[in-house]
């Protein structure tokens, strides 16, 4: 149906200028993208395109027909921020419906997509039926052929479009398949966080080797700060037991770290100072670092001097691109070119510098934002 309809609108381009209102159609979008001959063209109409509100099947097969034949995370993104903004109407339920009936992993996805923006009640047993398929891998990186590892993909997203579509009604079948694929534990704590902390901490230290894995995925995945911090205490208190596993530990700094109060970090950095532990000053270290804030700029300027490990002093160079004024990064730049003691270091170091002044004009470095881990990277 869809390229159908794309063959058909292709032969009449005047249609994709909506002349009542004087606006670019995602069609037209679509057109100039196919026929951009630069990068920095195509950079600027996918720009266009991820604030576009798609109200038509046409435009929703526009912005379909980008995600299938371009196959790459700028594409994608762009086209699933637009599709997030498709209002309820007309056809495009059935529509996703049918992408969901297609042989190609990406099609499905994108049906899963667009069913659970508008909330289309017949697709809601359609998304359960590719949920409830077992797992042909515990993981996506196990499988070698892409289409596979795509495959695996779409049934995480199923899953995913359930917890938020059903709630607490997905649970059973999530724990279910945690078993199968204990990355499904991230979805469990990105929905479900309370429930999950309280499952998850018993687990970490659970005499059964799977719980423990299922464990650790729970808390390596993404939690918003207003849920992680109505179990605060309590996270608290797991990062500092000495019987939980390391690599759970820093998984909870990460969070700790991004979800913590300007006035809760110094006594970080204080036991970071104290500590003769090696392995607790990294956590602590790692709990600053994540903060990506003013407040820590001091410590990571220190850090980035002084620490004796170079990778972790590249790091905290890294770090502070994000937080300090571009004026500020390059005098950084200018003593770590000069004195760091590793050659490895100071040589790149000296290529920013050189790739700074190049630059037409400097502008601030926009701090990362904590992303949900939820969006699969497809393989073409």
């Amino acid at each position: 149906m869809r390229a159908i309809l794309l063959g058909v609108l292709a032969v009449f381009p005047a249609w994709s200028f909506d002349a009542s209102t004087g606006t670019v159609t995602l069609l037209d979008l679509h057109d100039r993208f196919v026929s951009a001959t630069t990068d920095r063209e195509r950079a600027q109409i996918l720009d266009q395109i991820s604030v576009s509100t798609p109200s038509s099947l046409a435009d929703v097969s526009s912005i379909y027909d980008l995600f299938m034949r371009y196959r790459n995370p700028y594409v994608f993104s762009a086209a699933l921020k637009s599709l997030s903004l498709t209002r309820p109407g007309g056809r495009l339920g059935a529509s996703f419906v049918d992408d969901m009936k297609d042989a190609d992993p990406l099609a499905v996805f994108f049906g899963i997509k667009g069913s659970l923006i508008l909330r289309y009640p017949p697709a809601l047993p359609v998304i359960e039926g590719i949920a409830n398929r077992r797992f042909a891998y515990p993981d996506p990186v196990k499988a070698v052929v892409p289409t596979d590892k795509n495959q695996w993909w779409v049934q995480y997203e199923a899953l995913v479009a359930l917890a938020e579509w059903q709630g607490m009604k997905a649970w059973p079948l999530l724990m279910k398949k945690t078993r199968e694929a204990p990355r499904v534990a991230r979805i469990m704590a990105r929905y479900f966080w309370r429930d999950s902390f309280r499952l998850f901490s018993g687990w970490t230290t659970s005499w059964f080797a799977s719980r423990r894995r299922i464990a650790a995925e729970g808390f390596s995945g993404y939690v918003p700060c207003r849920e992680l911090r109505e179990t605060w205490p309590g996270l608290l208190k797991l990062f500092r037991s000495p019987r939980i596993p390391k690599s759970v530990q820093a998984s909870i700094a990460v969070k700790i770290g991004g979800c913590a109060t300007d006035a809760e970090l110094p006594p970080f950095e204080k036991e970071y100072r104290l500590s003769k532990d090696p392995v607790q000053r990294l956590l602590d270290a790692d709990i600053l670092f994540s903060a990506r804030r003013p407040a820590v700029v001091p410590f990571l300027e220190d850090y980035a001097k002084t620490n004796p490990d170079p990778d972790q002093r590249a790091a905290a160079v890294s770090e502070l691109a994000e937080l300090v004024s571009p004026k500020k990064f390059m005098e950084l730049l200018q003593w770590v070119s000069a004195n760091d003691h590793d050659p490895d270091n100071r040589q790149a170091a000296a290529r920013e510098l050189r790739a700074l002044a190049v630059a037409a004009s400097l502008q601030p470095r926009q701090a990362r934002q904590d992303s949900e881990d939820l969006i699969p990277v497809f393989v073409p």
